[in-house]
């Protein structure tokens, strides 16, 4: 392994052993420092609503924050480091080159930890709904966002604890040479990098699939649209209507309403046409007909009024 990282060092070195910077290097520091300059003006953006509005402030946006604090910091600190260490410097200064390196690393760790931090916290939030008060509280995320900014800081750290490399003769600092290879493949990336990248990937998918399945579950709960609709939907009209609502005109009226001729039928012999009164309205003139026998006319009276002989 140490092999391999001489190779590379050695390799490095002679790619930047011009006292130029090389052409393509440019257009890189320059896209690099784009992508800054829009992290910290995002970021930026997010921290500032979160503290104008107090309705923003919850335990959801604590993540959040935390997450744009991390690329802030990636965005003034580490992609300068990054440029930095690109072109070199600073030269025949160990300890300085290695803070500059951990810094870098120390960030991007943070970023790559507040992500996981936010996906586990909306894993609990739409599965675990009833358990999110519980296990998600204000307490429990400070701890965890603790917790995330210290797992950071200590991967980024271990170059400075002695796991590093050394300076090349030219005395550049150059991440190769100076950040161990063995370090960076099975510490930080495999252990930093990989795993949270693996679990995020994981968490996703079973909250897409979890949602899925619930949407399915309701559109084929829902069905097809009735006729016949209830809880204040607008169905078609019928003549029987329900709980005040306008139906057609019915010929048998109640209530005092005037409804259309009717014979009057009693023992199955035909009478005149009459109209059905109720509540004291005056009828009609009609023969009484009762047993086949036929009577004079007579109005038809109700509710103790007098009617005619």
């Amino acid at each position: 392994m140490n092999i391999s990282t001489s190779d590379s060092c050695d390799a490095f070195q002679l790619s930047s052993s011009h006292v130029h910077v090389p052409s393509i290097t440019w257009p890189y520091i320059a896209a690099e420092l784009l992508i800054a300059l829009l992290a910290i003006a995002g970021n930026f953006l997010v921290c500032l609503a979160v503290n104008r509005n107090r309705k923003l402030r919850t335990v959801t946006n604590y993540f959040l924050v935390s997450l744009s604090v991390a690329d802030i910091f990636v965005g003034v600190l580490a992609i300068p480091c990054a440029v930095l260490t690109d072109l070199g410097q600073p030269r025949h200064n160990l300890p300085l080159c290695l803070l500059l390196l951990s810094v870098l690393i120390v960030l991007t760790q943070s970023s790559i930890l507040s992500l996981l931090a936010v996906a586990a916290e909306r894993y609990v939030a739409i599965l675990l709904p009833l358990q999110y008060q519980r296990i998600v509280s204000p307490r429990n995320a400070r701890l965890a966002l603790i917790l995330t900014w210290c797992l950071a800081l200590l991967s980024g750290s271990i170059p400075l604890m002695g796991w590093h490399g050394s300076l090349p003769p030219s005395g550049a600092c150059l991440f190769p040479c100076v950040v161990n290879l063995s370090y960076m493949v099975y510490f930080n990336f495999l252990g930093g990098v990989l795993v949270p990248l693996v679990v995020m990937f994981i968490i996703y998918s079973h909250i897409f699939l979890t949602v899925r399945q619930q949407l399915r579950r309701i559109a084929a709960g829902r069905g097809p649209a009735r006729p016949d609709t209830r809880d204040g939907e607008m169905g078609p009209a019928r003549p029987d209507t329900r709980e005040g609502e306008m139906g057609p005109a019915r010929p048998d009226t109640r209530d005092g309403e005037m409804g259309p001729a009717r014979p009057d039928t009693r023992d199955g012999e035909m009478g005149p046409a009459r109209s059905d009164t109720r509540d004291g309205e005056m009828g009609p003139a009609r023969s009484d007909t009762r047993d086949g026998e036929m009577g004079p006319a007579r109005s038809d009276t109700r509710d103790g009024e007098m009617g005619p002989a």
